[in-house]
This record gives structure tokens, C-alpha cells and sequence, in this order.
């Protein structure tokens, strides 16, 4: 089953009507600069607000270790997703709450950057490795990720991502999730219901599709 993630969730009724609809991981951005910046308070009332089977993440860029690991502790976060020039060094640092987000900007770069902070040696597939987030140009070829995302749990995420892509992009690249923010919004960091549902929907029923073809 291909997990589903929201990030940029602001608020508590947004994280509540994504659990409802199935998704399995929202996040919460601690960068200022997003105009989908929350508090740590604001975290704790989303992280109350979720059900014990839909994970919380945090999403970093380039903050000090040392306050993402106060953060991970004081906001329970399931996941540390770190977005900015962080090293190698410093995901393991934190592991294993940690995992590196990536953009791609040219589809032959994207298994480049996966070894850059995977390897090649496949590892656990219970927790997602890395997020790689092709851009609009990049993402005309979701085929980059299939040969890595057979190794990792990757979460591929793309502004291109949507109810109407996601599922020609999970069967060909066949990620660990996706991760979905603007094609899910009524404004941002604010919760579109039915666009909410139609992405799951779309998602769920290319693992449908998936399960179908194994079978037969």
C-alpha cells in the first residue's frame, strides 16, 4: 500500500479530516520563511488532535540539530524530515527519526542524490528513507526513482503530484508514499475536503490496479 503524506498542515481540524480520509502522515513545517510556518504550540495541538496510527512529521531546513531534536521531543514528532543543505552526517545524527528531502531538477540527477545519502545497499521499509521532490520539469519521467525506490522507501513528492497524476506516477515509480501539499489546499495551510478525497481515492485505487496486475 503506497502511504500518503500532507504536508503544510496548520491546523487541528485540517489534521483530523486528513486522518478521516486515510491519509497516513501529515506534517508540520518549522521553517519561518513558508507561509505554512507553525509553532511548536500549534504543532502540539495538531499532534493532539491525530489518531495514534497517522504519523507526525516535522519538516527542517537547515535549523541547528540540536533545536530540531528539542522540537522532535517536545511535539512527539514520529518523523524528522530535513529539507535544506543538510549533510549525510547530520540525518544520522538523528536517526532514526530522520530522513533527507531532496528537489531534482533534472530526472538523471535523482538516483545521484539517493546514493548520496542511501547508498546502494537497500535498508528498512517500515520508515520512509528520503523524500525526493522532482520538480514540474523533472517529473515528466517519474521513472527516474523506480530502480531506487526498489532499493528504499522513498516518498516521492512533486508540485506536479495531484489526483489526476498520482496514479501513473506510483505505477511507475512505485515509491514507499507521496507527499502532496498545493493540489490539496483551499489556500495554504488550509485543507481542501474534496480535493483531500480525491487524492487518496486516486491513490488508492492505483494500488488497487497494482494488486490486480500481480494477480493476474
Amino acid at each position: 500500500m503506497t502511504h500518503i503524506k500532507i504536508s503544510g498542515i496548520t491546523d487541528p481540524e485540517d489534521a483530523r479530516l486528513a486522518a478521516r480520509l486515510g491519509v497516513d502522515m501529515v506534517a508540520c513545517v518549522f521553517y519561518a520563511r513558508s507561509q505554512r510556518y507553525v509553532t511548536q504550540s500549534a504543532a502540539w495541538a495538531i499532534r493532539r488532535a491525530l489518531p495514534g496510527h497517522v504519523a507526525l512529521v516535522g519538516i527542517f531546513v537547515d535549523t541547528p540539530l540540536p533545536i530540531v531534536q528539542q522540537v522532535t521531543y517536545h511535539c512527539r514528532l514520529d518523523h524528522v524530515q530535513l529539507f535544506g543543505s543538510e549533510t549525510r552526517a547530520d540525518v544520522e545524527a538523528i536517526r532514526p527519526h530522520a530522513f533527507k528531502a531532496v528537489t531534482v531538477t533534472q530526472p538523471e540527477l535523482a538516483e545521484r542524490a539517493v546514493r548520496a545519502f542511501l547508498g546502494t545497499r537497500g535498508g528498512r521499509h517500515d520508515a520512509p528513507a528520503m523524500l525526493v521532490n522532482l520538480t514540474r520539469e523533472a517529473r515528466e519521467r517519474w521513472s527516474c526513482l523506480a530502480t531506487a525506490a526498489g532499493r528504499h522507501p522513498l516518498l516521492l513528492a512533486s508540485p506536479a503530484l495531484s489526483a489526476t497524476t498520482a496514479g501513473a506516477a506510483i505505477r511507475i515509480a512505485q515509491p514507499w508514499g507521496v507527499d502532496v501539499w498545493e493540489a490539496v489546499e483551499a489556500s495554504p495551510g488550509r485543507l481542501d475536503p474534496e480535493r483531500v478525497a480525491a487524492f487518496v481515492d486516486a491513490v488508492r485505487a492505483a494500488d488497487t490496479a497494482a494488486a490486480d496486475d500481480a494477480a493476474g
